[in-house]
């Protein structure tokens, strides 16, 4: 249950961060910008990057293209954050199959859309730091949520991995019960019959090794 919600906020907090314009904030006295990876907002007013591409802001273009990786990361966080999903609430359900390849693979996932989701957290964090030398910034909360988002993802993927080891773990079983070797069926018919079986000391009689040993038994006689 904790991985399966551990891992709905991991997703929620991606595509929270993927849609949001708070990457890199700007605070001026006159306007405010806020940057998000598809588009961008003025003073409250916001427009994609493709509608600017088309106007006569010609900026617009290297913008696309300078956010155009953290896009592709960032989507591809919130997908492997949604299979892992997906893979743990159907390896948590009764009586499923193959529940221990479906842990480890949402372990996989997880993982994956935690590097995902750091690389452009990473990155753009060094780069409002950058400009916050320049201009005046406010908490990019965008970089906030993404990067919440992949230590989540990595503690779901630890708790995927330690779920699949303790399934892997082998179940007490009853007792099986093996052939008798054919020397000890002969010792237990002897025994059942009250003599004792060739190579194997009489209950109550010395085996070999000890005193008396390599004494010839001799049954009493029957009346």
């Amino acid at each position: 249950m904790w991985l399966i919600l551990i891992g709905v906020a991991t997703l929620l907090l991606e595509i929270a961060g993927l849609v949001s314009p708070g990457w890199i904030r700007l605070k001026f006295d006159e306007f405010s910008m806020d940057f998000g990876l598809f588009y961008l907002c003025l003073s409250g007013s916001c427009a994609s990057y493709d509608s600017l591409m088309n106007s006569v802001d010609s900026g617009a273009a290297a913008l696309h293209l300078g956010f155009l990786e953290f896009q592709i990361e960032s989507i591809l966080a919130a997908l492997f954050a949604l299979i892992g999903v997906i893979l743990s609430w159907t390896s948590n359900r009764a009586m499923a199959n193959n529940t221990k390849n479906k842990q480890i693979g949402a372990a996989v996932c997880f993982c994956i859309s935690g590097i995902c989701a750091w690389i452009p957290t990473g990155k753009l964090a060094q780069v409002h730091s950058y400009i916050g030398i320049l201009a005046p910034i406010e908490v990019p909360y965008s970089i906030v949520m993404m990067g919440i988002a992949g230590v989540l993802a990595f503690i779901a993927a630890l708790i995927a991995l330690v779920t699949s080891c303790k399934n892997n773990q082998p179940q007490t079983a009853g007792m099986v019960l093996q052939p008798m070797p054919m020397e000890m069926q002969g010792a237990a018919s002897h025994a059942h019959s009250g003599y004792p079986a060739q190579g194997y000391p009489a209950q109550g009689y010395p085996a070999q090794g000890y005193p008396y040993a390599g004494q010839q038994f001799t049954p009493p006689p029957k009346y």
